[in-house]
This record gives C-alpha cells, structure tokens and sequence, in this order.
C-alpha cells in the first residue's frame, strides 16, 4: 500500500507501523508520550495511547507521494455511469461504449485500481450491472440497452443517481474514491408513474431526497464526487421543479451539500470519448490522493466528540513552508498537544480524535513559485487513551 499511517504505541512499538519493532515508544523530554502519524490515511488506530507519565506531543511527516517503479493499481476507484437510453442520447452512449476501454486503462495508468457500473435510465430504471473490473462484461450489458423513448421530456434522473449510490455503498471499501457520472439531456425527477412518465405536472424533480442520501454518507462524502454531462443551454429543456436546465440541478445538488467540499463539475454536452479519456480522467486524478507530490500538514486539531481540546497551526507562507521541507525532510513536532492539566480533564478511558489538514502541491514545481495548494488532504485518526 503506498500510503501508511504508524503510531509508536504506549506499550511497545507497534510492528506494522513502518518502525522498527526493536525500539520502544518515543518520549518527550518529560517523559510524555509521542503519537506519531505517517502518510495520508484516515483510519481509527487499534492501539491504546499511555497518557500516565506526562504530556502528549504529536509528530507528523511531511512527505512525498512518489510513485515506486512498477506499482500499480493502489488507489481504488469506484465508477457509476448514471445514463439517459432514451432517444435522444445516442452520441453521448456511443461515447461510453467508443471510449470506455481507454478510460479505464488510463485511469489504470495513473494507478488506479478501477471498478466500474452502470444504472440506465428513462422515466423508470432501465438496467443496472454492479461494479466489475471486467470491462468487457460492462460492455456487453451495456450494449443490450437500446436507446429509445423519451417523448415526455424529464426522465429518471435522479432516481439513478440515488440507486447508482446504493452500487458504491454495497462495495464497503472503505479507501475508495467513488464517483458517478450522470449523462442526460433534461431536468430529471424522482421516477415513479406509468411507463409514459405520466403528465408533466406529476413528475417530482426536487433534489432533496438525494442530498438527504448524500448527507448519510457522513465522513465518506469527503470521497465522493458527482459529474454531470448535461447541455447548459434551455432552448430544448423543459423547465421542472424550479429549474430549467438539467445543469442548473446537478450544481444545485453539489451546493446543497456545502461550499467547503469540492464534489465535481458538469462537462460539455453531448459526452465524447475525449471527454471520458481525457477530461473525465484528469478530473479524477485531482479528486484522488496526490501522486507525485509533496504535501505538508498546515492545521492539525484535537478533539473529544464535537469539543476541540487543542488546534496546532503551521506558521509561515506556503513557499517557505514548502521549502523548508524539502530542505529538511524532518517531521514537525507538536508539543504538548495534551498537556498535563488537558489529560486531567479527560477520562480514565477516553477516546479522542485528531484530524490532519495538509496542503499538497506537484512535486515538481519549485518551492518560491508556490502559492497556493493543488490539492488539500484531511486526515482523521480516532484513538484511545488511557491515563
């Protein structure tokens, strides 16, 4: 696994951690306890921190994210492809079955190990195959599905984009990016009715029920992205549920769910297969955990449940921060995160939670022309302690 996470533990080093096992905990110059992180990965630690013998200190990496020769498939990657098969879609679909294969391998490329699905829509779900790292057998369902229908303008939409959340949850890979791709020409609705859709004025295009699905993800949304291929343009759209444009509800879903989380974009309309091999992908690989970058921790917080104990914050611009880093390679030490009136406060047995905000940037790029980050990782670590 290319991204690790090591804690030396209270009692003893642990062995998996990426230490050696042959020296014991390290220790503050009181005699406290050291919790150190490695890596990018949020996770809940097994092992119990000793808080007896004095203050608590944390020491965090910064660190590169290099790729190792030969390495490949190690970051995973869900794909649900939420597809409109009525009449009009046809240069879109043409696009997933012309460009599917040599998305996937590009995302392979750029070690991904990739999964990916389908639910086909019209004003009811048409068809569904679960996530599979075959490809050809998502082509061969997928071909099945003939484009046709349509005539009463809003089709399924939003149905699908909840049932294609229902394919990603059932994987229970914790570490995965998922992502959905919702492709159609229209304001979508909820489903139900007859085959028809029924009048206009039945359909229900409201977007809660989705962002409600959405929200239940809890920390995991931080995983997930919404895509949307859809043309911005109202002229052949019929408006529903206050929007006019199937556009302007996809960003309405992403909005909803908070402006502090980067959760997608829409593409151009009609999708072409140098949208899927080449937009698509890029969009994905910046959502990622960063390849090939440095990345250095700008704000770390403790806390017990929703109450912050302690927040240490990185003092300096980015450039000299960066630079000091690679100059250096050493880790940063926060003293006495905990000190010991802090651990007085706390239970004989407590569980806390540190949360790691880092800043990572293209490791190529030189430290005095960086102002700004690339990408930002959060990393959670829940923990026990004992005092």
């Amino acid at each position: 696994m290319l991204f690790s996470l090591g804690i030396l533990c209270g009692q003893g080093a642990c062995s998996e951690s990426g230490f050696s096992s042959g020296e014991g905990p390290k220790k503050t110059a009181s005699g406290g306890e050291v919790l150190e992180i490695e890596g990018l990965k949020s996770q809940a630690l097994g092992d119990v921190v000793n808080l007896k013998e004095g203050p608590l200190a944390i020491e965090f990496d910064s660190l590169s994210t290099k790729k190792q020769k030969g390495e490949k498939g190690t970051r995973p990657l869900h794909v649900v492809f939420a597809l409109d098969v009525t009449a009009s879609m046809g240069a879109s679909l043409s696009a997933v079955k012309e460009g599917l294969r040599e998305f996937v391998e590009e995302l392979r490329d750029r070690d991904f190990d990739t999964k990916v699905g389908f639910v086909a829509f019209r004003d009811s779900i048409a068809g569904s195959l679960s996530l599979t790292s075959d490809i050809g057998s998502f082509l061969t369902d997928f071909s099945e599905l003939a484009d046709f229908g349509g005539s009463d303008a809003h089709e399924a939409a939003l149905l699908a984009v909840r049932d294609s959340l229902s394919l990603l949850v059932a994987q229970e890979e914790e570490e995965a990016l998922q992502v959905v791709m919702v492709v159609t020409d229209n304001v979508g609705h909820q489903g139900g009715g007859d085959s028809s859709g029924g009048p206009l004025s039945d359909r229900d295009c409201g977007i809660d029920p989705l962002v409600e699905d959405l929200e239940s993800l809890g920390e995991a949304l931080s995983r997930f992205r919404l895509f949307d291929s859809t043309p911005g343009d109202s002229l052949f759209q019929i408006p529903c549920g206050g929007y006019d444009t199937s556009r302007e509800q996809w960003a309405d879903v992403r909005d909803s769910l908070g402006s502090d989380l980067e959760l997608g974009r829409s593409f151009s309309f009609p999708l072409t297969p140098e949208n899927l091999i080449d937009e698509f992908v890029e969009e994905i690989e910046l959502s990622g955990d960063p390849i090939n970058s440095d990345c250095i921790p700008l704000k770390a917080t403790l806390a017990k449940g929703s109450d912050s104990l302690a927040t240490w914050k990185a003092k300096g611009e980015l450039s000299e921060l960066f630079e000091t880093y690679r100059d250096t390679k050493d880790p940063i030490r926060w003293e006495d995160a905990l000190s010991e009136a802090d651990i007085e406060d706390l239970d004989q047995k407590d569980s806390l939670t540190l949360t790691i905000e880092r800043c990572c940037v293209n490791r190529e790029i030189k430290a005095a022309a960086i102002d700004s980050c690339e990408r930002e990782v959060k990393q959670v670590v829940d923990f026990d302690i004992r005092r």
